[in-house]
C-alpha cells in the first residue's frame, strides 16, 4: 500500500533581525526544528559560526515551514523539495544581497 510522502521546505530566521539565513528541507520538521534549536551544526561552517553567535546572546534561530510538497512518489516529492530548496536559497541570496542584509549561509553543490 502507497502512502502520500511531504517533503518540508523551511526557513531559519535570525531572531534578533528578522533576516533568513538559511534555507532547508526535511520530511520531519518536528525533529529537524529541535535539531536547529539545540544549535548543532553539521558540515556548513557559516552556519557554525552563526549558531555560535546565537547561543552567545541565548538566542536560537527561529524555524519556518515555508512549503509543504506532496506526491505519493518519494523520489518525486524529493526531487521537487529539492529544486524549491534551490530555487529558494538563490532568492533569499539576491534579496538579502540587495537589502544589505547578512548572507544566506547556504553551502550549494557545484553543477
Amino acid at each position: 500500500m502507497h502512502r502520500l510522502r511531504t517533503v518540508y521546505l523551511y526557513t531559519l530566521v535570525d531572531p534578533r533581525t528578522g533576516t533568513v539565513r538559511y534555507v532547508g528541507k526535511t520530511s520531519d520538521p518536528d525533529s529537524r526544528r529541535r535539531t536547529h534549536q539545540r544549535c548543532q551544526p553539521g558540515g556548513n561552517p557559516g552556519l557554525s559560526v552563526w549558531f555560535a553567535e546565537l547561543q552567545t546572546a541565548k538566542k536560537v534561530p527561529v524555524f519556518e515551514v515555508i512549503a509543504q510538497i506532496s506526491s505519493w512518489d518519494w523520489a518525486l516529492s524529493h526531487d521537487l523539495a529539492t529544486a524549491g530548496e534551490f530555487k529558494t536559497i538563490r532568492f533569499y541570496r539576491q534579496y538579502n544581497r540587495f537589502r544589505r542584509l547578512e548572507r544566506v549561509l547556504n553551502l550549494l553543490p557545484k553543477r
